[in-house]
């Protein structure tokens, strides 16, 4: 397992993470939202009011991103709860936006769609084929992002729990 955010609680699980090779860095885009880590090891996101909004997780290595080539058949666990009633985002990204390579691998949270936020915690573990829109996993360069449109303003969003996998379902999520 890659672990990005979180504490396990089994030892099992903790024996076998991997984490980031380089630092991390919260970066709220263009001022749009704000992104704070909590003390309980959760992200919390509060959209701003403008037209779209979005924030990341980026590895800060001089315009190199992560390895994660051995993940392709696995899949990238997450929690997520959140009161938003806007579409967003949810994923990683691969590539450099000003290299023009960077591409959004991602799902849609909605009300009309297969995935929806919910007041309660609720995990997820979807498959990276799922995910992967063509971008290249030996350059991950956001290991998660969140992004919508139209900002509410008194919504959050928050994460927890966030590691990609190369095997297994949601038996893993136990071990938080």
């Amino acid at each position: 397992r890659y672990l990005i955010i979180g504490q396990p609680k089994s030892s099992n699980f903790s024996e076998s993470n991997s984490h980031p090779s380089k630092p991390v860095k919260l970066n709220v885009w263009e001022g749009t939202c704000s992104l704070e880590l909590s003390s309980e090891d959760s992200l919390r996101i509060t959209p701003g009011t403008g037209d779209w909004w979005g924030c990341a997780l980026e590895i800060q290595a001089e315009g190199k991103g992560e390895n994660l080539s051995e993940f392709a058949s696995g899949y990238f666990h997450f929690e997520i709860k959140g009161n938003t009633t806007t579409q967003i985002e949810v994923g990683f990204q691969t590539g450099l936006y000003a290299a023009g390579t960077q591409v959004n691998n991602q799902i849609v949270f909605g009300h009309d769609k297969t995935y929806q936020l919910s007041n309660q915690w609720k995990s997820y573990a979807i498959p990276l084929a799922q995910l992967n829109q063509g971008g290249d996993l030996n350059e991950v360069t956001s290991l998660l992002f969140i992004r919508g449109q139209s900002g509410e303003g008194t919504a959050t969003i928050d994460l927890r729990n966030v590691y990609f996998s190369r095997e297994g379902t949601l038996e893993n999520a136990s071990d938080f």
